[in-house]
């Protein structure tokens, strides 16, 4: 990944630059994603592996008029993504040995992992000198993950996690040259609903929660198009659910940190 990373660097130095595109009413992100994930069920169980996938970011400026202008600075965000990739199983197995519920070690590799992500965003630009705008906002997001712990062996169950949540953030956009822009990203998503689906008939709300993201951005703008190369880091925290039949759904922890390659239009 390193030496890939630094090929598309070489690549992006040796083209020549042109004005910047990032300005304009509509504008287009699509990008590859590669990260470090780890799920964790603090004294139980953990999940973790690598994730690669996709993501789209659209932006409307000027949504309250009917062309792009300097008097309405409102913008609109819409964002996508997907994420997959094989985790490894890292907890123990429950089962009944004649008297009372028992837990063994158990860990295995290979489990199937994935999980959607998409969000609305509203807010408003403000200028902060000649080359930085600040940009925040705020919205709703939904988030689905499904673990295979089905594949974990006895007793495991395929998981679906939905949640709820309002992002409040903002971006910070530095245009160090006509060529290149630097943007710093911060974002606290709220959760305002969850929901566990644990095996074919146990439901559990799970609705306190956060999370955080942060990220910087550099970005190359050519005649056309912008390249970009993103750091991120991702986190959710997630209190315990409520009981349904003696069962809970733990609390637990999510961190996720990788980079984003992509083309802006």
């Amino acid at each position: 990944m390193k030496k890939f990373t630094l090929t598309v660097l070489a690549c992006l130095l040796a083209v020549p630059t042109f004005a910047g595109t990032h300005n304009k009413r509509h504008s287009l992100e699509i990008a590859y994603e590669h990260s470090s994930y780890k799920y964790t069920e603090p004294g139980l169980m953990k999940l973790s592996g690598h994730k690669n996938g996709v993501s789209a970011s659209y932006m409307m400026r000027s949504i309250l008029s009917t062309d792009f202008n300097d008097d309405d600075r409102s913008f609109a965000m819409l964002n996508f993504r997907y994420m997959t990739g094989d985790t490894d199983y890292d907890g123990g197995i429950q089962y009944w040995d004649g008297s009372s519920w028992q837990v063994t070690p158990y860990s295995v590799d290979g489990l199937d992992d994935y999980y959607f992500e998409a969000d609305m965003k509203l807010g408003q630009t403000y200028q902060l000198g000649s080359p930085l705008t600040l940009y925040p906002y705020f919205g709703v997001g939904w988030r689905q993950l499904r673990n295979h712990l089905d594949q974990a062996g006895p007793g495991g169950y395929q998981r679906t996690q939905t949640y709820v949540y309002i992002p409040l953030g903002a971006h910070l956009e530095w245009d160090m040259t006509q060529q290149f822009t630097l943007t710093f990203k911060g974002e606290f998503d709220w959760m305002v609903y969850g929901n566990n689906n644990s095996g074919d008939d146990l439901s559990f709300k799970q609705s306190q929660g956060y999370g955080l993201r942060v990220s910087a951005k550099g970005q190359i703008n050519l005649d056309k198009i912008g390249v970009f190369m993103e750091p991120f880091y991702r986190y959710w925290h997630i209190q315990n659910s409520t009981v349904e039949y003696g069962y809970v759904e733990p609390k637990n922890n999510t961190k996720e940190y990788g980079l984003r390659l992509g083309i802006a239009f």
